[in-house]
């Protein structure tokens, strides 16, 4: 069976504790993180962002999003919140 992207994210979060658009897009191949972020919301997951500044390639400073459970303590389990999220496409 096909893992999907917000199965892919789940179980990034739920290893290294949170990520970012560009580690979705390097590390899962995901181009939409923030729209699969909110389907996972949707099905009842509890998902924080945090701004962050980080480093540009040429020298400045800028913000991105990084997402985790709402509860640092939390690892959610698929199984315990079953919804609709898209497939990898």
């Amino acid at each position: 069976m096909k893992i999907t992207q917000c199965e892919m994210i789940e179980d990034y979060i739920n290893e290294y504790g949170s990520i970012s658009a560009l580690e979705a897009l390097r590390d899962l191949g995901v181009y939409r993180l923030a729209n699969r972020i909110c389907q996972l919301k949707k099905q009842g997951y509890k998902i924080k962002s945090e701004m962050v500044s980080v480093a540009t390639r040429n020298g400045g400073r800028t913000h991105i999003a990084r997402y985790s459970w709402a509860d640092d303590n939390v690892k959610f389990d698929r199984k315990e919140c079953e919804g609709v999220c898209l497939a990898n496409t």
